[in-house]
């Protein structure tokens, strides 16, 4: 798994690349690889999918369903049908536009954007930490949450308005 700083440059090189040879494409469409030796001990395919997929939705200039994010998969591993659900259930996310870009949120290393339809954050670092929600929100797994989110080490985390 990356450290802050080697996440951090590959996010920045996804919103530069987005921006100096995309940006006069009518379809944006990033790929991310899934391979199962690149999986930190402990985590599902499915973790590492939701932190990549939350990862490049920082970058992207997100506007529709026709701007997406895909995820490749090597010959060596085939999908499950619980990660074939995720799959699709990212497919179906609908943030609409960013309202800005990314930013760090302060004294954490929790990086997060905010969105028509709600707020993407990403932890990618080896500690958990605790943000404050500026409102009401929904989870990619719609449970209800304010007030305190403990966003886990090496993850990403949808959430709705």
């Amino acid at each position: 798994m990356y450290d802050e700083s080697l996440w951090k440059n590959s996010v920045d090189f996804v919103a530069w690349a987005q921006h100096s040879f995309l940006s006069g494409h009518p379809e944006r469409h990033f790929n991310g690889e899934c391979l199962t030796y690149a999986l930190p001990t402990g985590a599902t395919s499915e973790q590492v999918i939701e932190y990549g997929y939350c990862s490049m939705l920082l970058a992207t200039e997100y506007a529709s369903p026709q701007n997406t994010i895909s995820f490749g998969f090597s010959q060596d591993f085939l999908p499950n049908s619980s990660l074939l659900q995720l799959l699709q259930k990212l497919r179906n996310v609908d943030l609409i536009g960013p309202s800005g870009g990314y930013y760090k949120i302060a004294s954490t290393s929790v990086y997060a954007r905010d969105f028509v339809n709600g707020k993407v954050l990403v932890n990618p670092t080896d500690a958990s930490f605790e943000v404050t929600l500026d409102g009401n929100y929904t989870t990619f797994d719609n449970v209800a949450v304010s007030g305190l989110l403990t966003v886990s080490a090496h993850s990403g985390s949808i959430l709705f308005r």
